[in-house]
């Protein structure tokens, strides 16, 4: 794709010249790669010569100024389109009669006479005003007010929470001309260091890359681009305590390709990267377990696939520290072993979430996401003792899923949710469980006899008791079942055939049972479920809804024609006795979502359900090619594509 008539302004700042100014981590890398992006002539395909690329001194206030004025006025006509890119601080002033006036602060900004010395939205709008160019972008990775901290300049002049309506971004928007903030006008947009990007620019290079591109046809437009963005960047700062809601003001005529890439390319690099993130996964199941044997195999697959993987070499060494404790022999190394595709009996474990999910109808929970968009061509389940380069480093970008805090310069953010496991906590759980110095405790054999008696007689008793507790429960275990079974199941308050729903259905579903949906019945109370585990098995009956559902589901997001091999192999295999598994339909998987968030894995699910499934495929058509899907972490329903969407599969019978 080469558009040889467009142009690009490309500013990163990460230093600035006064020091009262604390230096940004991220901002500098976040312009590199976004120009490497648009010039490159297979995805942006912007010519090198009509992109500037403005980094920290660059970045002067004449120099951007100059380079606004050089593109948009009408000395040179008919650009097709105009990228203007800022990544670094934001801030506010007051302006007098003007109000609060939004600012871009360039390199040789003055922080106590910021309405001369930075760049304001005024003196954009009036390069717009004359501009020559039929469209023009701008994409701005910085934070105006909001929290102290991330990418928010802030001065005693300035407040930390206003609410201007649409000022901001609607100032410089209009016909011709889009504005996308990384964060509303009262939030902070944040930094991740361990990813090397701001949190707005890694999503918004990844869309980039093909991870927008919603219905795969190789080509991402500004509105795939923005719903993307819109959903990873929102739900990811909400993990870390944090509030970003990326803003779009503006329009463009008829759809506008931002970029391009290689569909099988960036298809066959995802592959590598949840590989990667899968074995992690298993190995901090099999470490909770305390099977170190395992954990060590894991890892020595996941340096196989990806040889420079640090945090695969230091799990390594914890172990052989365990190893030198315990006196066990080390696990031999053996080929990495295939993705499986059939289901597992499994009991519910909590494992680390995948590649970042969906909060809101706008957008669609895409599964972890590739990139480069060029990078291996490897097969999706073929790996090989090592990779070229380009893909390993591709399995490295991992990482971002497990980042370590969120910057805000001044304090870390939250850690990840006690149920979710990253590879660094993997780590931090190993070393605890291998002290430098333990403590030494004599053999029993150099007790006294009368206190080894003691002691034998109070691990009997202890045993003993133990016992008692757990037999006792397990002899009526399949109480829950056995009544479930025994009443009726002719009458079900809830449909189980599946149907075709259009939207204005979907809306009358809502107000009939008065389920809860965030966008389209927010004020709705949800079913009144009357939920009970089944002791002993991966199973939740609801008895209000005669339904007995699966407590967890698949480990993995799959395709809908995986989703039904999925629920065709539960019944294959007779799951927990029965051969009657299915998809839900929207009635039913809505009749789980609640108000409120539960306190274990902070979803609008009850608390007996895995947290692992935070999105489900339903058995319901809005479409000839969309299904229904029900999302548990923001906790509402939207249609999505059937051949290239992926969700979790929660059965039911």
């Amino acid at each position: 794709m080469i558009r040889s008539n467009a142009h690009a302004i490309i500013i990163g700042i990460n230093r600035y010249r006064n020091n009262r100014i604390d230096n940004l981590c991220c901002a500098a890398q976040d312009a590199r790669e976004f120009y490497g992006l648009m010039t490159d002539p297979r995805t942006g395909g912007i010519p090198p010569e009509n992109a500037l690329l403005l980094i920290d001194e660059q970045a002067t206030y004449q120099k951007i100024r100059s380079a606004l004025g050089n593109t948009l006025l009408p000395e040179q006509q008919n650009k097709e389109a105009v990228f203007i890119f800022f990544a670094g601080y934001g801030s506010l002033v007051d302006a007098g009669e003007s109000g609060w006036q939004p600012l871009l602060v360039p390199y040789d900004a003055d922080p106590d006479n910021l309405l001369e010395s930075a760049l304001n939205f005024e003196e954009i709008a009036g390069f717009f005003k004359f501009m020559s160019a039929r469209e023009v972008i701008c994409i701005f990775d910085c934070s105006f007010a909001g929290p102290p901290g991330g990418r928010s300049l802030i001065t005693p002049a300035a407040p930390q929470e206003i609410n201007p309506g649409d000022s901001i971004a609607a100032s410089l928007a209009g016909e011709g001309r889009v504005v996308i903030c990384a964060c509303g006008d009262s939030e902070t947009a944040l930094e991740f260091p361990n990813s090397g990007h701001g949190l707005f620019s890694y999503y918004l290079l990844e869309g980039l890359q093909g991870a927008a591109d919603n219905d795969r046809d190789g080509a991402i437009s500004i509105d795939e681009l923005y719903k993307y963005v819109y959903s990873n960047v929102s739900h990811k700062a909400r993990r870390y305590d944090g509030n970003m809601h990326p803003v779009r003001r503006g329009s463009l005529r008829g759809r506008s390709l931002v970029a391009r890439y290689d569909v099988a390319g960036a298809e066959s690099a995802q592959a590598v990267k949840r590989r990667i993130y899968e074995l992690y996964s298993r190995a901090a199941k099999a470490h909770k377990e305390g099977d170190i044997r395992v954990v060590e195999d894991l890892m020595q697959q996941v340096l196989a696939i990806h040889p420079g993987e640090e945090k695969a070499r230091q799990i390594l060494k914890l172990v052989e520290k365990k190893r030198s404790h315990t006196g066990s022999k080390p696990t031999p190394q053996r080929p990495p072993e295939k993705t499986p595709k059939a289901p597992e009996r499994r009991r519910s474990a909590s494992l680390p979430e995948t590649e970042s999910a969906d909060t809101g109808h706008i957008a669609d929970p895409p599964p972890p996401q590739a990139s480069p968009a060029d990078l291996s061509r490897q097969p999706a389940e073929e790996y090989p003792e090592s990779l070229p380069e380009q893909a390993a480093e591709a399995a490295a970008e991992v990482e971002i899923e497990h980042p370590a805090q969120a910057v805000d310069h001044h304090a870390p953010a939250k850690a990840e949710e006690a149920d979710e496991i990253s590879p660094e906590e993997l780590i931090g759980e190993v070393e605890e469980d291998h002290p430098e110095a333990e403590a030494e405790t004599a053999p029993e054999e150099s007790a006294p006899g009368w206190k080894r008696w003691f002691r034998r007689f109070s691990y009997i008793a202890l045993f003993s008791a133990a016992a008692i507790l757990i037999y006792v429960p397990f002899l009526n275990r399949n109480e829950e079942l056995q009544i479930f079974e025994m009443l009726p199941k002719t009458f079900r308050p809830l449909r189980a055939e599946p149907v075709k729903v259009p939207m204005e259905a979907m809306k009358v579903i809502l107000k009939k049972y008065d389920f809860y949906e965030r966008d389209w019945n927010p004020g709705g109370k949800g079913f009144t479920n009357k939920l009970e585990p089944v002791f002993g098995a991966d199973l939740v009956i609801d008895f209000a809804a005669m339904l007995m559902w699966q407590k967890s589901g698949s480990d993995q997001p799959l395709r809908y024609e995986e989703a039904l091999a999925y629920v065709e192999e539960l019944n294959r295999s007779q799951y927990y006795g029965y051969r009657d598994w299915r998809l839900p339909t929207l009635e039913e998987a809505l009749s789980l979502l609640e108000p409120r968030r539960n306190a274990r894995g902070g979803l609008n699910i009850s608390h007996l359900f895995d947290p692992t499934q935070r999105w489900i495929w339903t058995a319901d058509d809005e479409s000839s090619r969309r299904k229904w899907t029900v999302s548990f972490y923001d906790g509402f329903c939207y249609p999505n594509d059937v051949r290239y969407k992926e969700f979790y599969v929660r059965a039911v019978r």
